[in-house]
């Protein structure tokens, strides 16, 4: 008997090691199931372009064998971009649209006192890339951009949008020819089928120099050059894309106009079912997945910028990398939903933006 129970006493004790050895054993392959994770997604990411410049705006052709983008080039007299393409396969780059053919997009309107030369998110469908540029401004701006309020003898000096269409958003062939300003406005997105593209609207040429962009949605018709307003309201808002049926679009808007914290929204078409998605962290360039049942977006919720996925129906938010980015960019899906494009701003490179891509499926 006293055999016995020294016996079962040994076991007992044995059954809280053996209970921590089974948790750890546990914990280790979750640990090891979400590095491989990990390390598969970002087996699939590689950076496409890394030169000296900063490319942005990233954008797959039609047959999503190209991809167009911007250059932007630092010097003395100011900053210059330029529209290039790069076949995928070779990863050749040729430039479509340089700096003197923005010139003459702005001397379309007889304004040819350049101080500020700039281009801003490009979309590419069928054979047209419509995109949108800051051409010119009479009055020296504030280097720094500062959030502060601007004075109020500068912002009557500045030029009305509307009359002046200081802000253009212009419609190229591919190969940059037959330039067409379709109207005033930011942030130019296509529908699927070409015939509309969703914009933003502001009151300000010096508001959007400075990074704060419009404070309405519109949508215009291409055939007609006929516009609608969707969405209006006080804050600023950022980068309106459709889904992929044309009856949705998702934007971000700008909660805090000093920490520049923004949030993620979904709205109709037609204007009704304003939905916010997010409410937490800076959520940026939102675009939509090839089903339109998800939402990918660029996130600095855990510190450096990465990118999530969020489904619609149920809010539910996943952390898709692991970049720990400076900033993240431009997000566009190549027209078989195969692949992602974006810039990235990143510590461990150059000094600039880099455009990336990514498998999807």
């Amino acid at each position: 008997m006293v055999l016995m129970s020294t016996i079962k006493k040994r076991y007992l004790l044995l059954i809280p090691i053996i209970l921590t050895v089974l948790i750890i054993t546990f914990l280790t392959d979750i640990l090891k199931k979400e590095e491989k994770k990990k390390e598969k997604v970002e087996s699939k990411i590689i950076r496409l372009i890394s030169e000296p410049t900063s490319e942005l705006s990233p954008t797959f052709s039609p047959d999503g064998k190209r991809i167009a983008f911007t250059i932007r080039e630092y010097n003395e007299s100011g900053v210059f971009i330029e529209i290039a393409i790069m076949e995928l396969e070779t990863k050749e780059i040729k430039k479509i649209f340089t700096l003197s053919d923005l010139q003459k997009v702005c001397e379309v309107e007889n304004i040819k006192n350049f101080t500020t030369l700039e281009i801003h998110r490009l979309d590419w469908k069928g054979d047209k890339i419509v995109f949108n540029t800051f051409c010119t401004f009479p009055v020296s701006l504030p280097l720094n951009c500062t959030l502060e309020a601007m004075p109020e003898e500068l912002i009557k000096k500045a030029p009305d949008i509307n009359k002046d269409k200081v802000i253009k958003m212009v419609v190229i062939k591919e190969d940059g020819s037959n330039p067409r300003v379709i109207g005033a406005g930011e942030h130019p997105y296509f529908s699927q089928d070409g015939k509309k593209v969703v914009y933003l609207y502001k009151s300000n040429f010096l508001v959007s120099v400075c990074g704060r962009c419009g404070k309405e949605i519109h949508i215009l018709e291409l055939d007609t050059l006929e516009s609608k307003k969707v969405y209006a309201q006080d804050k600023t808002l950022f980068w309106p894309t459709f889904s992929p049926d044309g009856k949705k679009i998702v934007f971000s808007r700008i909660e805090d106009e000093i920490t520049r914290r923004s949030d993620i929204y979904v709205i109709d078409a037609n204007g009704n079912n304003l939905k916010r998605l997010t409410s937490y962290a800076d959520n940026i360039y939102p675009t939509f997945t090839p089903d339109g049942k998800e939402i990918v977006f660029a996130s600095d919720r855990e510190g450096g910028y990465d990118l999530y996925k969020i489904e619609i129906a149920t809010m539910r938010i996943e952390k898709i990398t692991n970049f720990n980015a400076t900033y993240i960019a431009n997000l566009n899906f190549s027209p078989d939903g195969k692949k992602l494009v974006f810039s990235m701003l990143h510590p461990n490179y150059k000094k600039g933006f880099d455009i990336w891509m990514m498998n999807w499926k």
